[in-house]
């Protein structure tokens, strides 16, 4: 993975983790009225499904092209780092939404 599509599904990731609550409101609003709680469920599982992506390819590179091994393990400390703490505050808010 570059490092410029590396950031750039992190930053993605990292924004529908913490603003999925925001974003389920603004879609509830503006696109189809189907309740704000499926909307958030989508955002937190497509979040975690993008950092696991981020981590698999990432590995996956790792293992085929022999890339320099301490940029590859950069790319894993950051994508767990922050990944980790966001998905487990998504995973918070989407059961506090289903009661």
């Amino acid at each position: 993975m570059e490092k410029r599509q590396f950031w750039v599904v992190l930053l993605v990731a990292t924004c529908l983790g913490l603003f999925g609550q925001d974003l389920a409101y603004v879609m509830n609003d503006f696109l189809f009225g189907i309740g704000p709680i499926y909307y958030v469920t989508f955002f937190t599982v497509f979040s975690i499904f993008l950092y696991l992506y981020i981590i698999g390819v990432t590995v996956n590179k790792g293992r085929n092209l022999r890339v320099v091994e301490m940029n590859r393990n950069s790319q894993l400390v950051v994508a767990c780092f922050i990944g980790l703490p966001i998905s487990v505050w998504s995973l918070f808010v989407v059961a506090m939404w289903w009661g």
